[in-house]
Formats: structure tokens, sequence, C-alpha cells
């Protein structure tokens, strides 16, 4: 916890430096200490250091030009978003359109080929029918011609 206002105070000495050599009209004395770990901060450490006026000048400077910057970027990437968002609807829009279609056709491709089977099954039926029935009748005359014989011939025979 001691190190962090040593620190602090390195950091801002440092960070001084560019922004009093940018103004340098103001004839400022700048004396940098080194204080090591087991050292006493001075009480001046503690304090708040001003900057000055032309420093705090540039610095609101940069800081607007910043949020300019920010703003636009933020703008930029609403309206990005909101044609990415626009495009998506169109695509899925799109996509579902193309479903119900695909959906449609298969319905369609599906109560035909019931139709079809149907068809097929309903003559198949009819010519099972109709074979069946010409190959009972042969049959049958077969079997009435093989009972006269053989009841003429145990008739003969009796």
């Amino acid at each position: 916890m001691k190190m962090v206002p040593k620190m602090l105070a390195f950091t801002m000495a440092l960070s001084a430096g560019p922004v009093l050599a940018a103004g340098a009209e103001a004839d400022l004395d700048v004396t940098m200490s080194v204080i090591s770990d087991e050292g006493s901060v001075p009480a001046a450490v503690d304090r708040v250091i001003e900057l000055p006026p032309q420093a705090a000048e540039m610095a609101k400077e940069r800081a607007q030009r910043g949020l300019d910057n920010a703003n636009h970027v933020r703008e930029h990437a609403q309206s990005a978003g909101s044609h990415a968002q626009e495009h998506a609807r169109g695509a899925a829009a799109h996509a579902r359109e193309h479903a119900e279609s695909m959906a449609q056709n298969a319905k369609s491709v599906g109560r035909e080929a019931r139709e079809e089977v149907s068809e097929e099954a309903r003559q198949l039926r009819e010519e099972a029918r109709a074979g069946f029935g010409a190959e009972v009748s042969a049959e049958a005359r077969v079997m009435r011609n093989e009972l006269r014989t053989d009841v003429g011939a145990e008739v003969r025979t009796r």
C-alpha cells in the first residue's frame, strides 16, 4: 500500500513532462526526486498538483475531439447495426418463404405419390381378381373333368 502513492507521484511526474514541454511559453522549473521503498513520502506528494492553464485547455480540446470521434463511431455502429438487422430480416423472410414453398411442394408430391400408389393398388387388385378368377375357373374345370373321369370310372366298375 505504501508503494501506491510513490508510483502515483512518479507517474504524474512522467506524464506532466510532455504537457509542460508543449506549453513552452511558461517557464516552469521541474524537479523530480526518486523516493525509495523504505523512505517516507513527503507531504507535497499527497497534495493535489494543478496543471498549468495551457495544459488544461489542451486537455479540454483533446477530450472534445475524443468525444466527437466516439459519437461518430457510435452513430456509424448504430447505422451499421440497423442495416444488418434489416438485411437479416429480409434473409429470414426469404428463407421462410422458401421453406413454405418447399413444404407445399412436398405435400403436393406426397399427395400425387399417394394417389398413384392407390391407383396401382386398385389395378393390381382388379388384375389379381381377374387372374385369380380365371385361374380358379381353369382349375375348377380340371377338377370337374377329373371328378367326371373318376366318377365315370367308378360307375363303370360297379
